[in-house]
């Protein structure tokens, strides 16, 4: 831990006082895949860790992933990221549409 004097510590606090630390945050942008691919996928990669750990057996293990793969290709003849985002999307103009009515139809930007 570092300890400061007092005469650093007040110069620290007058300056906090008259211009407050600030710092703008910028996330790095979250692409999250919410199609039921993307989550079998992730499922997979779980279901693969506990298999290796002994927590799940490798015929269970087997007929897990025989079973997502079966599910996936139909997942693919349906494009369901397609569909997800679709549906993503609607549920965004939705409650845009909603937060629009209840601001009295006012628009952002």
């Amino acid at each position: 831990m570092a300890y400061i004097n007092p005469a650093e510590f007040e110069s620290l606090w007058e300056g906090v006082k008259n211009r407050p630390l600030v710092r703008a945050a910028q996330p790095p942008p979250v692409a999250a895949d919410l199609s039921l691919t993307g989550i079998l996928n992730h499922y997979m990669a779980m279901a693969g860790k506990h298999r290796e750990q002994g927590k799940i057996s490798s015929q269970d293990y087997d007929a897990l992933h025989a079973a997502v793969e079966s599910l996936k290709a139909v997942l693919a003849r349906i494009h369901d990221g397609a569909l997800v985002a679709e549906a993503a999307a609607e549920n965004a103009a939705a409650i845009e549409a909603k937060m629009r009515a209840k601001t009295g139809g006012a628009s952002r930007g």
